[in-house]
């Protein structure tokens, strides 16, 4: 609990020795030069307690921007108008995150953004397959598709004004996470399955 600067003030006072050179009386200039120092001595025990609370990223205020520096945030450019309580939930999300290389974390990650996502890799077909498995070409090797569920977007028309971007209701956030945590040698193929 922190001090008020009045309560400063008659510990400062008490702390002086007595005599007649020590006007201890509240209205004195001692007393208020020792008001003085209690507000001062307030506040910076207010700003201590407050980065006591920067130590713990979900109460965090002043040091958000290096927590998300630390922490390798925001994941996409489109994330800069977050609020400050998602920029703290996604700091705490990031920190108890542990990465995989499986398709079933990138969709995971992707359902905590709020989209339904399935990612198959169609790969070639090789002598310890099924005989059933079809014939994929081989470039398939490097190559996965996002299937992206319930999300409605459509192109632009020449009716749209200038400004309109050229996909309306795009998913690049999406896709900037997904290309951030993915196998480096695997490319994306993403497949809208809202605009078929």
């Amino acid at each position: 609990m922190a001090m008020t600067a009045q309560e400063y003030q008659s510990a400062g006072l008490q702390l002086l020795p007595s005599g007649k050179a020590w006007n201890k009386e509240l209205g004195s200039e001692l007393a208020n030069l020792q008001l003085g120092f209690g507000y001062e001595f307030a506040r910076i025990e207010q700003v201590g307690e407050q980065l006591l609370n920067e130590i713990i990223p979900t109460h965090t205020l002043y040091q958000l921007k290096e927590w998300e520096e630390f922490t390798g945030l925001p994941d996409c450019s489109v994330d800069q108008t977050a609020s400050i309580v998602s920029r703290r939930a996604a700091i705490c999300a990031k920190l108890r995150m542990t990465g995989s290389l499986s398709y079933r974390f990138l969709e995971q990650l992707a359902a905590e953004r709020g989209y339904k996502i399935e990612i198959k890799a169609h790969h070639p077909h090789h002598c310890l397959r099924d005989i059933d498995y079809p014939l994929y070409p081989n470039h398939n090797w490097y190559m996965a598709y996002v299937y992206i569920k319930g999300y409605t977007s459509s192109y632009s028309t020449v009716l749209d004004n200038v400004l309109t971007p050229l996909k309306i209701g795009d998913y690049g956030d999406l896709q900037c996470l997904l290309e951030r945590y993915k196998d480096a040698h695997i490319n994306f193929i993403y497949i809208d399955e809202g605009m078929a």
